[in-house]
């Protein structure tokens, strides 16, 4: 999950059961329009599953890719995720509410 902040973007992760054997993970961006990713974790990240691009400008579209180091293996962690430009500081979940049931805005 990446969600714009005030100053940069939050990524979010889950570190799972299954990754016990990872090492670390390292996250990679790309502008809109390059194919290239360019790694922006300065050392693999191994005590925490989130990370802060602080240098990111909320005027442009990114692509956020995280790896996930497994021995001296570096291999991809999670589809890639478009954090489009000029995005929201939050995500709008639509509520499904029951019959019968009403939502109260107060």
């Amino acid at each position: 999950v990446v969600v714009p902040q005030s100053k940069g973007n939050f990524l979010s992760w889950r570190f799972l059961l299954a990754d016990s054997l990872v090492s670390g993970f390292n996250v990679y961006r790309s502008e809109t329009g390059s194919k290239a990713m360019k790694k922006i974790s300065q050392k693999p990240i191994d005590s925490v599953s989130f990370f802060i691009d602080e240098n990111a400008d909320s005027t442009v579209a990114y692509t956020y890719l995280l790896k996930k180091i497994t021995g001296k293996k570096e291999t991809i962690a999670a589809e890639p995720f478009l954090l489009p430009a000029f995005s929201k500081l939050y995500k709008s979940i639509p509520l499904q509410t029951p019959q019968g049931y009403s939502v109260l805005f107060q």
